[in-house]
Order: structure tokens, then C-alpha cells, then sequence
């Protein structure tokens, strides 16, 4: 019996059985991760410490003087500076910002080598598998490192791997030298002192010992393994900090499409019931049948969804091994047991309570409580979405903490009105639409049948996924927002030497004469020791040349009068400017004072006196040779204690970390999206099968196929002004919040209209195949009365 119920039905389940298949699929995939991630961040702390009895801090000295005066001790055994220089690795066509380290004794690595060996002499170098790959490098390479003022040419004799959770979003290498400036500060996770102790000395003898050193500070291994662990969590945290709002809106959204399938079959349903009746079968019967087939369509919608979910896991942790870091990783995932129960526990729940909303809103319809109980859900409902929108911007954690009571229940308030404003502006165009094609249902703010209540809980989910959408793209973005990189400014910079406040005119001839530049901008400090205006502080001034700042910038500058960078506040019409020159005398000039995008304070050097010249920027004419001008021109530069300095822009990283929390959270959010579309169009129709409609068109005139293009217009006008309206509700959101509890990045809110744009378009194109496929498959035939039985 169970199977011919089934082949009768199958049609009406679909809708239900695809977003518990999802729910399944969702928890099952979380939960299997979270403990992949479990063993990875335990392995990968295991295997990121070195093997020894206690690491040194000490910030009075540096790292390689407190090392000889440790190694003087008794207690020790040995010593290893893990020193770490920021720099510069440059090759022919390209540079990245990285870490150089020193190379450790074999006993104390934390690196396995993938291909060739560790460097054996002072001009090799190994990298990171993720540098190598950013830099296209390969065995036998050259490149040049560049930190501070020193540039030295190696060769890569090894790539290795490392912790992917040590650095995510870092570059690392290794050479034989360690850096002799380096000074082992805590906290930094750069490096420090490994020590290791005697056969015959306990580790705390070995501690009690260095701790006479003064200025030290000595952490022993168990206590380094819970720094180590709690910083690599909180780097694993960035990948994973959407996994409770991922479970949460998959629930929800689940739990809702199987309560409007339970409100779509329960006119039907009730009909047959009455037929089984009729023909003998008992309540305790028919309600047998319908917990069968209930339970039926759960189980084999639980069984797909751990298949798809245990697929989903399997394909993450081979794309994890293929990158960097699979040593570090767990070998494989195992069959989680404890995530197929979870999974069954959601499906179980969502079936459950959705089945019984349903059921209940049902019977609510037939009494008088019908129009109370949606004046109570109503507003509650509101508040859900904008507790929803808040906790939907805040996920990422970007939001500045310690708000008070009484700013979160503002910003409730502020998002609820928001809204329900926008919600009240897709019921009146989509009530515009249903009259301008002349089909669809009319409905009203408070729906009062269950055709109505389908549609509007519909467009809601739809709204809802749309806001959430927006507000992901535009938190996501100002946290991705690179816009302050040097790179945009200069790629070369040259400035004073350590003995001299100036360059020296030897030194700019020499850039002039290099000729591997495209373009330079000589820039001459103002000294304005003598300013005068406390509300008005424009920073450094630097005075240039009109003709050349024109040339490097691209545009002409108005620098007649001063310019100030855009952030600056108090910005008065005019100022006087009271400086010194370079022979010491005291001059004033009276200038306009004007906002634009400039990086700093400029103005003309024109009548402005004699001025010495404090840096030159300089943009490359040639960016395929970068190593090899940037060695021509340290050659040409002056020796000595007065030779400038040289500073490569720290250029953005090409290959920036999968935001994996952004894109699961998007690509749930789109499907549910989609989902809700397939509910507005099938589960109305199968309620109300719009046949008074169908015949009315018909009696004008209109033929089937231009109902069914009618309705499928329509449909997809309804969606497309819901998603717009939910993008720019979830865009607003995010700048209400930003503004209102303060943003935890430097960068002022961005909106990603492209990215917005997109999305939105993939997500009509889905609806477009879902709209096209549900001709196909209609769930809202009429039922044949002989298939009753």
C-alpha cells in the first residue's frame, strides 16, 4: 500500500523532500567538518612547535646576544634562533611581502620539504609551496630579498609546506643566515629562542637558569602548546565562524517549505481521507498510512542527503590536501557517526514541527481565531527578521563589541521599520503585477486565506534570503578592501639615510640617469615647526613641482593652493603657512586651502624658496625586470652612512585565502532563495489550482500555453522586484549597523554593486529553470478519483 501511495503522490512531496534532503545534507557536511577541523588544528599545533624544552622572549637585546649568554649556561644543550625578517622577495616579473626565517637544526623543524632540499649555504633559499606557486618559482630559481636597506640575490634550492593555519594569508622562506637585528618580542607568533636542555637537567632547571638572565622571559612547552593552539583556533575560527548561522538558516528554511507543503496537501488529503473512510478503513488506519508515508518520504530524504553531504565533505578535504598543507592535515574523514545522528535529529525535527504547523495553521483557518493569530505572528515575524539582518552582519565579528542594551534594541527597532517598510513596497508592486498580467492572487499586508499566507510567506523567504545577501556581499567586501596598499601610490621609494634629513642631489641624478623609471615625484618636506591652527591639522606638508606631480599622477593638481587629503577635518578657506627653508630663515605665505584625493598635504613649490628634497617616489617603466633595475640602481646609489634608503611598495597578495565562511553563507542563502520561488509558484497552485482563473482567460480568448507564459512572467517579475528590494534592504542594514556600533576595520563601507548584480542574476536564472522545470512536473494537476483508493 505503502508504494502505491507513494507513486501517487510522489508530486506533491518533491518540494518537501528536497529542502529536508538540504537540511540533511547541511548538518551532516558542518558537523563532519568541524571535526576535520578538530583533528587538523590539533595535528598542524602538534606538528607547527618544535621539539624543544623552552622558547626565550626577550625584548632589551637582541635575540642572537641573549643566545650567547644562554648557551653559556650548564643546563643547556642547545640553541636555535628562530629570527624572522620582514621583507621582500623579488623576482624578474614580480614581488610578494614575506617572512624570512632562519633554518632550524633537522630535530627542531616544523617544515617538510616537497621538492629539492633545504638551503646548505648562505646564498640558497627554500619557500613556502604558497609563495612558490604566487611567484612561479621553481628549483634553481633565482630572486632577490629586499629588507630594509640590504638586497641579497639567492638561489631556491628547496619548496616546502607548512602549517596552512599558522598564517593564512602570509608568505614564508628560509635561509641559512639568521637576522641579526632580530629581537625575540612575545606575543608576535615571529619567532623566538628555542632551548634545549642537557640529558642531566629537568626543564625546570633549565628555566630557574635563563631566568637569571635579566630581561627574559621563558615559556615551557606545555604552556607554548596552549598559546600555539589558541592562536591557530582563532585562525580557524575565520573559516568557520558562519557554521552556526549555516545550521541555523538551513533549519529554519527547511522547517518552513515542509510546513507550506503540509498547509498545500491538507485540502487534499482531507478529501481522501473522506473516500478511505467511505470505504471502511478506520482513523487508526488512515492515520497509519499517513505516518508511513510521511515517515517514508523523511527517511529516504534523510538517506540522499547524508550521500550528498558525505560527497561534499570528501570533495573539501581532497581540495584541502591538494593544497599547501597536507602534511599537517588528518588523513581522511572517516564515517562520522556522531554527524549522521545530528542529520537525523534535523530531519526528524524539521518534518516534525513543520508537519504540525501546518496541521495547525489548518485548522486556525476554520475557527475565528484566524485574524488574532496573524495580528500576533505579524509583528513577531518582523522582529525575527531583523534579529535575523542583525545577526546576519555581525557574523564575521566585525562589528564593535560591548554594545549596550540599549543600542541593540535601537538598532532592532531601526531594522524592523526598515524592514517592514520595504516589505510593504513588494506587496503593492507585485499586486501591480498580478493586475498588469492578469493573473496571480491578490493579497494584503495581513493575508487572510491560505493561498494568500503561502504567497506571503513566499516573497518574505525571498526577501529575507535577498537581504541576507546583501548584507553578506557588503560586509564581506570592506573586510576584503585592499585599497590602502602602497602599490597604488609608488612602486619604488627612496628616502634620507640615516645621517642626513635629505637626499643629496648625487642621488637624484642617479635615479634620472638609472632610466628604469617611468615616472618620478620629487617631494620637499615643509618644516612647519611654527603652525600655528590647533583644529586644523593637515599632517606632513610636501611641497612638489606642478609639472611633475601632473606627470606622475595623471591628472592635473590644482596646486596653488593647498591641498589636504580628503579625511582631514576642520578644513578652513585659507591659512597662513609659516615654515623654515633650507638656509633656516623664517617665511609665511598666505594660501586657499581646498579637500582632495591626494595621500597626503601638497602644495606648489613654486615662490615657496629654497627646499631639500626629503623622498622620491618612483613607478617602474618596466615591470618584467624589477630585480634587475632594482640592483642597477642600489649600484649607482651613493656609499656611506648618509646612502638612502630603498622601499618596494608591500604589494597585495594575488592569492588571497578562500573566504569559505562568505562563500557557503552566499551559496546557502541563493539556494534558499530559490527554494522560497519554487513554494510562491507550486504550493499556491496546488492549493487553489487557479481554475476559475484558467476559465476565465480562456472564455476571452487567451490559449493555454499564453496562460502558462502569463503566470511564468509574472512570477519572475515578482521575484526579480523582491530580490532588489531584499538587496538594497540587506545593503541598508549593514550601514545602519556600521554606523550605529562602529566598525572594527579602517576602511570606510564599500557596496559591491557587480558582485550584487551577479548574484542576483544567478539566482533568476535558477528560478528561470525551476519555473520551467515546474510545467514539467505540475504539482497541481487534479487528482483522478479512481487513484483515490
Amino acid at each position: 500500500m505503502l508504494r502505491q501511495q507513494l507513486e501517487h503522490h510522489w508530486p506533491s512531496h518533491v518540494l518537501a523532500g528536497v529542502a529536508l534532503t538540504y537540511a540533511a545534507a547541511m548538518v551532516f557536511f558542518m558537523t563532519t567538518m568541524l571535526g576535520f577541523a578538530d583533528d587538523t588544528l590539533s595535528l598542524s599545533v602538534k606538528k607547527s612547535i618544535p621539539h624543544s624544552d623552552v622558547v626565550v622572549y626577550s625584548e632589551t637585546v637582541t635575540a642572537l646576544e641573549v643566545a650567547d649568554q644562554i648557551r653559556q649556561l650548564d643546563e643547556v644543550g642547545s640553541v636555535f634562533v628562530d629570527s624572522s625578517l620582514p621583507a621582500e622577495v623579488v623576482t624578474e616579473t614580480d614581488h610578494a611581502p614575506t617572512s624570512i626565517r632562519s633554518l632550524a637544526p633537522p630535530a627542531l623543524r616544523t617544515q617538510k620539504i616537497t621538492t629539492g632540499a633545504f638551503p646548505s649555504s648562505p646564498r640558497e633559499i627554500a619557500v613556502a609551496k604558497k609563495l612558490a606557486h604566487t611567484l612561479e618559482l621553481e628549483v634553481g630559481d633565482e630572486l632577490t630579498v629586499v629588507g630594509g636597506d640590504v638586497a641579497k640575490r639567492y638561489t631556491v634550492s628547496g619548496i616546502y609546506a607548512c602549517s596552512p593555519l599558522r598564517d593564512l594569508n602570509g608568505f614564508e622562506a628560509i635561509t641559512t643566515d639568521p637576522n641579526p637585528n632580530f629581537v625575540a618580542a612575545q606575543g608576535n607568533g615571529q619567532g623566538g629562542i628555542e632551548v634545549r636542555a642537557t640529558p642531566t637537567a629537568t626543564t625546570e632547571e633549565l628555566q630557574e637558569a635563563i631566568l637569571k638572565i635579566p630581561g627574559t622571559v621563558v615559556v615551557n612547552a606545555r604552556d607554548r602548546y596552549d598559546d600555539e593552539y589558541a592562536r591557530q583556533k582563532a585562525s580557524l575560527d575565520t573559516l568557520t565562524e558562519a557554521t552556526p548561522w549555516l545550521l541555523a538558516t538551513a533549519f529554519l528554511t527547511s522547517t518552513t517549505v515542509v510546513y507550506m507543503t503540509a498547509v498545500g496537501v491538507a485540502r487534499r488529503r482531507t478529501a481522501e481521507s473522506h473516500t478511505l473512510r467511505a470505504l471502511a478503513l478506520s482513523a487508526v488506519r488512515r492515520q497509519r498510512m499517513l505516518a508511513a508515508e510521511i515517515g517514508a518520504v523523511a527517511g529516504l530524504a534523510y538517506l540522499v542527503g547524508i550521500t550528498v553531504g558525505y560527497a561534499g565533505a570528501m570533495g573539501a578535504s581532497s581540495i584541502a590536501h591538494s593544497e599547501s598543507g597536507a602534511p599537517f592535515l588528518p588523513s581522511g574523514i572517516g564515517f562520522p557517526f556522531v554527524a549522521a545522528l545530528w542529520a537525523l535529529i534535523a530531519v526528524a525535527l524539521t518534518t516534525i514541527i513543520g508537519t504540525c504547523a501546518g496541521i495547525l495553521s489548518v485548522y486556525l483557518r476554520t475557527t475565528n481565531t484566524w485574524k488574532s493569530a496573524i495580528r500576533i505572528v505579524g509583528p513577531a515575524v518582523v522582529i525575527f527578521a531583523a534579529t535575523f539582518l542583525y545577526t546576519t552582519v555581525a557574523m564575521p565579528g566585525e562589528l564593535r563589541p560591548h554594545a549596550g542594551a540599549r543600542a541593540v534594541v535601537g538598532s532592532l527597532l531601526a531594522l524592523a521599520g526598515a524592514t517592514l517598510v520595504t516589505y510593504l513596497v513588494v506587496v503593492v508592486v507585485t499586486k501591480r503585477l498580478a493586475k498588469s498580467f492578469q493573473v496571480g492572487s491578490y493579497f494584503s499586508l495581513l493575508p487572510r486565506s491560505l493561498t494568500a499566507t503561502m504567497t506571503t510567506v513566499s516573497l518574505f523567504i525571498v526577501l529575507m534570503s535577498s537581504a541576507a545577501l546583501g548584507a553578506l556581499h557588503t560586509t564581506y567586501s570592506t573586510l576584503d578592501n585592499n585599497d590602502d596598499h602602497l602599490s597604488k601610490l609608488y612602486d619604488l621609494s627612496m628616502t634620507a639615510g640615516v645621517t642626513s634629513s635629505f637626499l643629496t642631489q648625487e642621488n637624484l641624478d642617479a635615479v634620472r640617469a638609472w632610466g628604469g623609471a617611468e615616472a618620478t615625484l620629487t617631494m620637499y618636506l615643509l618644516n612647519t615647526e611654527t603652525w600655528q591652527p590647533e583644529e586644523f591639522q593637515p599632517g606632513a606638508i610636501y611641497a612638489v613641482d606642478p609639472k611633475e606631480a601632473q606627470d606622475y599622477f595623471g591628472r592635473r593638481l590644482d596646486l596653488d593652493k593647498l591641498l589636504v587629503p580628503q579625511w582631514a577635518t576642520d578644513v578652513p578657506s585659507s591659512v597662513r603657512l609659516n615654515y623654515v627653508d633650507a638656509e633656516g630663515f623664517n617665511r609665511t605665505a598666505e594660501v586657499e586651502v581646498t579637500t582632495a584625493d591626494v595621500p597626503f598635504a601638497l602644495i606648489s613649490i613654486e615662490g615657496l624658496g629654497d627646499l631639500e628634497p626629503a623622498a622620491m617616489w618612483i613607478r617602474f617603466a618596466d615591470h618584467h625586470h624589477i630585480s634587475q633595475d632594482y640592483s642597477r640602481l642600489e649600484a649607482a646609489l651613493n656609499s656611506g652612512t648618509d646612502r638612502p634608503f630603498l622601499t618596494l611598495a608591500i604589494t597585495p597578495s594575488r592569492v588571497h585565502h578562500v573566504n569559505v565562511s562568505k562563500i557557503q553563507a552566499v551559496i546557502q542563502t541563493s539556494v534558499i532563495a530559490m527554494l522560497a520561488f519554487a513554494a510562491y509558484m507550486r504550493v499556491p497552485r496546488y492549493l487553489d489550482e487557479q481554475g476559475l482563473e484558467t476559465r476565465y482567460l480562456r472564455t476571452k480568448g487567451v490559449p493555454g500555453r499564453r496562460i502558462r507564459g502569463r503566470r511564468l512572467a509574472q512570477a519572475l517579475a515578482c521575484m526579480l522586484v523582491t530580490v532588489l528590494a531584499g538587496l538594497a534592504l540587506g545593503v541598508g542594514a549593514t550601514l545602519i549597523l556600521m554606523y550605529a556600533h562602529g566598525w572594527a576595520t579602517p576602511h570606510e563601507p564599500s557596496v559591491p554593486v557587480m558582485m550584487l548584480a551577479l548574484n542576483a542574476g544567478s539566482i533568476m536564472l535558477g528560478c528561470l529553470a525551476l519555473a520551467i522545470l515546474g510545467y514539467r512536473f505540475d504539482v497541481s494537476k487534479r487528482t483522478k478519483a479512481r487513484d483515490y483508493a
